[in-house]
């Protein structure tokens, strides 16, 4: 399981959570979605990657 690093509310309903993914961060291409679950039975959400950062290998989504 990926470890999160950041979650921040930026602003009421808006929030941006940034995720270690060395694996994900070097494959992903513009255009691409990651799925993403709160745990393993939960619901399987697609989100685009806002945001990589190779040097870190994270991945930063922006969702609702």
């Amino acid at each position: 399981m990926n470890k999160v690093i950041e979650r921040t509310m930026i602003v009421p309903n808006m929030h941006l959570l940034t995720v270690e993914a060395p694996e994900i961060a070097h494959k992903i291409r513009p255009g691409q979605f990651v799925i993403i679950r709160a745990n393993e039975e939960g619901e399987r959400i697609p989100l685009s990657v806002a945001e990589c950062d190779l040097d870190k290998g994270t991945i930063t989504t922006i969702f609702m």
